[in-house]
């Protein structure tokens, strides 16, 4: 089979998640083109690329704004074809944060965030989107002696909340500190965790572990205290840290002298 005719068995997929045929073949026309494009994958390019630049463009875009369909089932096909390739009693997921830089100052969910590539002596600022995304891990060093590879099955944007103005009220400074505790990446994490376990069950695989692997960033109470069935969460944790148990007896302590890291 070519890499072309595994691409399009993969996308065969999508047909039950349009409600129009059109608007399922042209998803999977700009999909295909979207990898063959040169530079930036925008839509503007994509359609030059395909040589439609002369026609009305207007159904290309009403793809992506009014089209009723969802993003994040698009993954649900590559988690149908790759869970029967894993043989082992779980499947490991990674999930890592992601930046993308932009310059317009019209987009509504960019902000300015630290710069992952920046040096550790100096911290920089990035402009630009953010998002979440999981990546499937496939055990490759059991039949071909070869690195994990990563198949993408969720992409989540994460936009921060706005942070009121030097002139804002004290009601809206309350509601601000409400919503950045509800509405943060580590939220956003637990909702993803939620659908990727719901994913597993839904492709027939109830009986598989999920384990999940992710950065320093996630291992917090919020991203540590989920409490799901057949989910386990391993974190990277700063070498520094201090995992202490916690106080008994009558006491206001939260947690003990005792430690684990010692």
């Amino acid at each position: 089979m070519s890499l072309l005719d595994s691409f399009l068995d993969i996308v065969s997929e999508w047909n039950f998640l349009f409600s129009k045929q059109p608007s399922y073949r042209r998803a999977i026309l700009l999909a295909l083109a979207s990898i063959c494009v040169f530079g930036r994958a925008c839509i503007s390019r994509i359609i030059c690329f395909l040589g439609l630049e002369q026609q009305d463009w207007s159904a290309h875009y009403k793809l992506f704004s009014r089209s009723r369909w969802q993003e994040q089932d698009l993954f649900f096909a590559i988690t149908k074809k790759a869970l029967p390739m894993i043989d082992e009693p779980y499947v490991a997921v990674a999930f890592d944060d992601t930046k993308i830089k932009k310059t317009g100052k019209k987009i509504k969910t960019a902000f300015h965030q630290r710069d992952p590539m920046s040096p550790p002596f100096h911290v920089n600022l990035l402009y630009g989107l953010r998002f979440l995304q999981g990546s499937l891990l496939m055990p490759m060093y059991r039949k071909n002696d070869q690195p994990p590879r990563a198949l993408p099955i969720t992409f989540k944007e994460v936009p921060a909340v706005k942070k009121p103005g030097k002139k804002a009220t004290e009601e809206e400074l309350k509601e601000y500190k409400k919503r950045i505790k509800e509405i943060n990446l580590s939220m956003h994490f637990v909702d993803s965790l939620l659908r990727t376990r719901t994913s597993l069950d839904q492709a027939g695989y109830k009986d598989k572990d999920l384990i999940v692997v992710v950065d320093g960033s996630f291992c917090n109470r919020t991203c540590m205290g989920v409490k799901m069935d057949r989910t386990c969460v391993v974190a990277r944790a700063r070498k520094d840290a201090k995992l202490c148990f916690r106080a008994t007896g009558h006491t206001k302590k939260v947690y003990s002298r005792r430690s684990s890291t010692r």
